[in-house]
């Protein structure tokens, strides 16, 4: 069983899974400023699809 099976709007969950991964990312912005955060920029979070 998936989280996104306890919802009873597959819309309702999608936006809350891509609002908590744009957080997600913001809050990741803010440490790439340092040499140790830039070589982390290819690791980022992103909103891309993924699969189950």
């Amino acid at each position: 069983m998936h989280i996104i099976d306890s919802y009873t709007d597959v819309h309702e969950w999608e936006e809350k899974a891509k609002n908590l991964a744009y957080c997600y990312i913001q809050n990741f912005e803010r440490y790439t400023d340092t040499e140790e955060g830039k070589r982390l920029v290819n690791s980022e979070p992103t909103l891309e699809p993924v699969l189950f």
